[in-house]
């Protein structure tokens, strides 16, 4: 496409703008880009109905298993926060243990 990019080694690297940073999610999540191939109703033919829909159960997809990733990720930390603090605790009633 027009917005790719070319690197040096011959791989194709998509623009920064298809790349969304955010402070919930560790890396990149790439946005793929949809190309809108028919721009008003006016004109559709019999099978852009079928078309529209299949784009749309798409979106509907990659956007559930985002929320869904999102989710998995804060359960993953909830967990991990939970652990960390249950063995320092084990490890200071370990301490004064081993202290008298």
């Amino acid at each position: 496409s027009v917005d790719e990019e070319n690197t040096e080694d011959g791989k194709v690297e998509k623009p920064d703008y298809l790349k969304v940073n955010n402070k919930f999610m560790k890396d990149y999540v790439e946005i793929e880009k949809v190309e809108n191939i028919a721009g008003s109703t006016a004109g559709a033919g019999s099978g852009d109905f079928h078309h529209y829909r299949s784009q749309r159960r798409k979106e509907r997809y990659r956007i559930a298993k985002m929320e869904w990733q999102f989710k998995q990720n804060l359960l993953r930390k909830e967990l991990e926060d939970k652990s960390q603090t249950r063995k320092e605790k084990a490890e200071e009633i370990t301490r004064k243990k081993a202290l008298k």
